[in-house]
């Protein structure tokens, strides 16, 4: 049995995917391919990573506290740095000089890339859990989610003065993104029954999206198992089209949204028939997805190139991620 893709990131042609301490690069314009080593033990399995704006450099934050940074045209690593806890979302300024990183113990640090201190400097922290990170267009805001519901928009870079809160949730937030064409609205995810769809300057919701009800009924007209809870795996987005897909744990569906005049419309939804562990839209419009995988699996990675009718991409351009390392069982991985 593979190894699966528990993560996968795309930026400027390169997609990278990443199973234990491993990530698999490709140059999707050139074809060429790298594969980068993370660490030798098993304290170095990935837990997120980031392209900077041109795709030439990839921040990968592992389980043994490293931040490393790696040259993506030739697989060198050029520079590391010690993160206080393990970390959970990472994302880079503009320029690709420094890099936000959001930890498990609810702290942000900040890091310069090409800095001999190892250290990172301090900008903000929350009392609990940190789950994901953004910044705004315009960096003048930093966006972070926690377990305790709250999302934090915090002046950047004097993270000392907080904006404003945005609340509503009732559960943990796992995922967030903006909305495409629109970097002033944000969509945010996790536990709880609802998509919330938000201002986020002002902390006004705009819309809140009934998933439970989106799910329940998929679940019926596609003859699936039900699931007790409904746990947001990840949000992704293509702005040539205006769509956002969501998926969820221990569910293979994928939801997807047209958005118009601002808001979110349930454009259709897929069966993948595995459950999906994280997906990314290329800059081609066709939707990456890394599956779970157990005796049932065929694919351990598919693509789907259209989505009415659906269509899986079935050429080349998988060889080259087809393989991983071997292992026994398999437990689908929780948030």
């Amino acid at each position: 049995m593979k190894v699966p893709y528990h993560i996968i990131k795309y930026s400027k042609d390169h997609i990278a995917l990443v199973f234990n301490n491993k990530i698999k690069i490709k140059n999707l314009s050139t074809n060429e391919t790298i594969v980068l080593i993370q660490g030798e033990n098993n304290n170095s399995f990935v837990r997120s990573i980031a392209f900077n704006n041109d795709a030439t450099v990839l921040a990968v934050a592992s389980d043994d506290k490293k931040l490393k940074f790696w040259d993506v045209k030739i697989g060198r690593c050029i520079s590391i740095k010690n993160t206080p806890k393990k970390v959970n979302s990472i994302i880079f300024e503009k320029n690709g000089k420094k890099i936000l990183v959001a930890d498990g113990f609810g702290d942000v640090y900040r890091y310069t890339v090409n800095s001999s201190i190892e250290e990172g400097e301090l900008m903000l922290g929350h009392v609990s859990m940190l789950t994901d990170i953004l910044l705004s267009s315009d960096e003048k805001y930093v966006l972070t989610s926690d377990r305790d519901e709250k999302i934090r928009i915090t002046h950047y870079p004097k993270t000392y003065v907080i904006s404003n809160y945005c609340l509503g949730h009732k559960e943990y937030i796992s995922k967030m993104t903006f909305i495409p064409n629109n970097d002033k609205l944000l969509l945010s995810g996790g536990g709880d029954d609802y998509l919330y769809l938000w201002d986020f300057i002002n902390a006004k919701i705009i819309q809140k999206i009934d998933i439970k009800s989106l799910i329940e009924e998929a679940i019926k007209n596609n003859n699936l198992n039900s699931i007790e809870s409904y746990n947001v795996k990840e949000i992704t987005s293509y702005s040539k089209s205006n769509l956002i897909a969501v998926c969820f744990e221990k569910l293979p569906l994928i939801f997807l949204f047209n958005v118009i005049e601002g808001k979110l419309k349930i454009k259709n939804t897929i069966d993948t028939e595995n459950m999906i562990l994280d997906m990314a839209f290329d800059n081609i419009g066709r939707l990456w997805i890394t599956n779970f995988v157990d005796s049932k699996t065929k694919n351990i990675i598919n693509i789907i190139s259209k989505f009415s009718p659906v269509e899986y991409l079935t050429d080349k351009e998988l060889e080259f991620f087809e393989d991983t390392d071997e292992c026994e069982i398999m437990i689908y991985p929780s948030i």
